[in-house]
């Protein structure tokens, strides 16, 4: 063994077994919010023997409820119930002494980015889609090196996303409660040995964000113009706080950049941005305009027998992207909390900087550039057949069913198993189908 398995908290000894995978140790001796290693040796039944593995690693949840000190904390009220503005819940976290390890335990009641000390961390629709009132996924991060010594800054935006926006057949709104929440844990270890946890409580703050409104199915509306404002302390909502369960399958992240491919005028004069291609994701681009010009991307999946975009297929869902600048230099910026399958009128996806195009806005042409289609998929998820793989692993963000942008889909679906061929995908699947089947929306 490597020098850095001197101190061995656990040795398996020889299993003599014919299975490869998925072998359960007998007491662990683990304990919450730390960072393990291990590796691993074989030998065949020729009693040929393999080295030792790479040492790899993982780092271990808050284990059990009792470990959890944080409570979930909103900027909204019971007023906000059918309210999609973003908002945004924020504290400083003093740190007193060089760091060693941070590992921060997060969730939320709705969709919410996470920022430690100005820095974004990478998931996307996190927490995910679950049935919330029976289970709530988790997410860990390290956020060792993002700490200095002193004033930090820790902080997330929380939009409606499944939780409380409109969803389903029905357009039903607040489906598992009418007000967002955030919760935050971090497990501090000192290069001293001492400890330290920071939580979510009554003494963070909250504030309104520049997006003004957020749905899955409708898009977002970002304006520029606005400032943080009308800065509030937060209330404590209540939870259950054993549905909480770490995240043990795929992310929802940032897995490719995709180029507009070219830029179509239809015989309608509509301007589309192509991608190529059909996916799910996000636009990247950079506009300047005065302020009050409004920037308008609506996405869709395909052009009509005649050329011209096509929307009939999306019912009622708007899936569009409104931008209002506030003047002054260019800006670049995404979409927070929507994720649409995109084509772009914004409709197909954009790409890299293609130059320049027209986009009509606000009685007035803007000069845009598009920088950028971003695709999303669920982590871990492999190519089959290329276009279909495409489609379907951004269809499948967070959970097993498809992505609704149209409408058509919101229930389970066990058919894209082939996507995720280490069981994630069936895992999930399980423990998700139990609870929502005899209810109907989840």
């Amino acid at each position: 063994m490597t020098r850095r398995f001197a101190n061995v908290l656990f040795d398996s000894g020889d299993v003599l077994s014919d299975e490869s995978a998925h072998y359960v140790p007998d007491a662990l001796p683990l304990t919450s919010a730390h960072r393990y290693y291990w590796q691993v040796r074989v030998r065949d039944n020729h009693a040929r023997e393999s080295g030792w593995s790479e040492p790899a690693t993982f780092v271990t949840a808050l284990l059990g409820e009792r470990a959890w000190r944080a409570s979930f904390i909103s900027a909204e009220t019971e007023a906000d119930a059918e309210n999609s503005r973003a908002t945004r819940v924020f504290a400083p976290l003093n740190v007193t002494k060089p760091v060693r390890t941070a590992y921060a335990f997060t969730t939320a009641l709705g969709l919410y980015h996470f920022t430690s000390t100005a820095r974004r961390l990478e998931d996307q629709l996190a927490p995910g889609w679950t049935s919330y009132r029976k289970r709530l996924l988790y997410q860990t991060y390290d956020i060792s090196a993002l700490l200095r010594p002193g004033e930090n800054e820790v902080s997330a935006w929380l939009g409606a996303g499944w939780y409380k926006g409109e969803m389903g057949f029905l357009h039903n709104r607040n489906n598992y409660g009418r007000r967002t929440a955030f919760l935050c844990q971090i497990e501090i270890e000192y290069e001293d040995g001492s400890r330290e946890t920071f939580v979510s409580d009554a003494s963070w703050q909250g504030e309104d964000t520049p997006v003004v409104f957020s749905e899955i199915y409708h898009g977002e509306t970002y304006d520029a113009r606005l400032p943080y404002a009308n800065r509030r302390p937060v209330a404590v909502v209540p939870y259950e706080m054993g549905n909480l369960e770490a995240q043990s399958g795929c992310r929802v992240r940032v897995m490719n950049t995709l180029p507009v491919q070219r830029i179509i005028k239809t015989p309608r004069g509509e301007t589309v941005l192509d991608f190529g291609q059909n996916l799910t994701g996000f636009v990247r681009f950079s506009v300047t305009g005065r302020a009050g010009d409004e920037v308008v991307l609506r996405c869709f999946e395909v052009l009509d027998c005649a050329g011209n975009v096509y929307t009939e297929n999306l019912r009622t869902a708007r899936q569009m992207i409104r931008y209002v600048l506030k003047g002054g230099g260019a800006r670049g910026l995404s979409a927070a909390f929507h994720l649409p399958g995109l084509p772009l009128h914004a409709r197909r996806f954009p790409p890299r900087r293609t130059g320049g195009g027209e986009l009509s806005g606000a009685g007035r042409p803007l000069r845009y550039g598009a920088d950028c289609g971003v695709c999303l998929v669920k982590r871990g998820a492999q190519p089959t057949v290329s276009q279909h793989s495409l489609g379907a692993q951004g269809q499948l963000p967070g959970r097993p069913d498809r992505l609704p942008a149209a409408r058509r889909t919101a229930g389970l679906d066990g058919r894209r198993a082939d996507l995720l061929p280490d069981g994630l995908f069936f895992d999930e699947y399980l423990c998700v189908f139990p609870q929502v089947a005899a209810r109907p929306g989840g």
